[in-house]
């Protein structure tokens, strides 16, 4: 009996073997043009050729309930070709656990009622480009293994892509999600959730996103970055402006990292003397820039969203910092110890009463101090403006 006798849906002719052949993994040539017949014999779909974008097309309009749960969809040869291109589905759609072992396309598909393709595994490219889905699509768990795109897509259900792995690009570029977006959760055994670059650009969410995924489930920093965008835009359309922000410093500090690591693969790919070289000053600018950032932007307001973190610092540097060095040095002449307290307020918020004067190195520290205090007073005012302005 077929392994697979459990989902109910083997041919009856081969299901004495130990597969039958729907559920046969890695078909011969022959068998995969005996799967493609059997598949249309079993399921019977409308052909009709109609005009789609000014262009002369064949529709396959399959009018019932598909169940192909557990199916082995082989590659298509010269004798066995078959293709979901402009393919209409009339009843449910069941591709739960099934496996693609060549490219698939479901181009200008149309999904009347539920797609499920959970736990389903896409061994190359899948296309569903153009694709409509009128109610809820499932890709939950489902794994695909080289391009993934989803671009001009309209998801006018649910669009459930929990626990779902990605591991080649993925495209959800002008996408359209009428409903709810999930793409919370990765599998167990997947070292990552996204292993290569990812694009939602021009994606139109109407009731959200949940897409909030840690750092260690993306294998480029360029996906993260462009994962917390859609969530932070996400988020700031609910109003939900300190998780906005939360996703906002993520994207930030992605990017940063982002321009090293390229920086470095440029390095590492680069052949002379004359490429390597200038692989190497892009590597210096980049790693410069990222350090820059980090001083100026990062560390001491996260980049715009924390004002306590700009007071914390300030009162950590004024308070504690410059008058030890004061102290240490013995570069301002003073009374008590406490007048080294007073010199490095009245230094930092830049004063100056002129009662005490630094001598030697205490100088170029009350100029340090002068420039830190005028910097950070202005970051601390703008972002308080940001944080209860807007």
């Amino acid at each position: 009996m077929c392994k697979l006798e459990k989902y109910g849906n083997c041919d009856e002719e081969t299901k004495d073997q130990g597969y039958c052949i729907f559920h046969k993994p890695r078909k011969n040539k022959r068998e995969a043009k005996e799967f493609y017949e059997k598949f249309l014999e079993k399921f019977k779909p409308l052909k009709i050729n109609k005009i789609v974008l000014g262009e002369r097309r064949t529709v396959i309009i399959f009018e019932k309930d598909i169940d192909c749960r557990g199916y082995v969809f082989p590659e298509a040869t010269e004798d066995a070709q078959f293709s979901f291109t402009n393919s209409i589905f009339k009843g449910q759609a069941d591709f739960q656990h099934t496996t693609f072992e060549g490219n698939v396309d479901f181009q200008h598909a149309v999904f009347k009622l539920g797609a499920d393709f959970f736990n389903a595994t896409f061994e190359k490219e899948a296309n569903f480009g153009f694709t409509t889905f009128e109610q809820a699509a499932e890709f939950a768990r489902a794994v695909f293994k080289e391009v993934a795109i989803f671009g001009m897509v309209a998801f006018k259900g649910m669009a459930i892509f929990k626990d779902t792995v990605f591991k080649g690009p993925v495209f959800f570029f002008a996408a359209t999600f009428n409903e709810l977006a999930i793409f919370n959760g990765k599998r167990e055994e997947a070292e990552y959730k996204f292993y290569h670059t990812l694009n939602f650009s021009n994606a139109e969410f109407r009731k959200g996103i949940d897409i909030d995924l840690p750092s260690e489930w993306f294998k480029l920093p360029e996906a993260e970055a462009e994962v917390c965008r859609v969530q932070r835009i996400s988020y700031e359309k609910e109003g939900r402006r300190e998780h906005a922000d939360r996703m906002f410093v993520r994207e930030r500090r992605a990017l940063r990292r982002d321009k090293v690591r390229k920086a470095k693969e440029e390095l590492s790919k680069s052949k002379g003397i004359k490429l390597k070289l200038r692989a190497g000053f892009k590597l210096i600018k980049a790693w410069g820039s990222s350090v820059l950032e980090f001083l100026l932007a990062d560390s001491t307001c996260s980049y715009g969203t924390e004002w306590k973190k700009t007071v914390i610092l300030w009162l950590l540097y004024v308070i504690i910092l410059f008058p030890f060095l004061y102290w240490i040095s013995n570069s301002v002449k003073v009374d008590s110890i406490f007048d080294y307290f007073y010199f490095s307020i009245v230094t930092a918020t830049t004063l100056g009463y002129g009662d005490l004067h630094p001598i030697g190195i205490g100088k170029v520290l009350a100029s340090i101090e002068a420039v830190f205090g005028t910097f950070m007073w202005a970051v601390f005012l703008a972002v308080f403006a940001r944080k209860y302005m807007r």
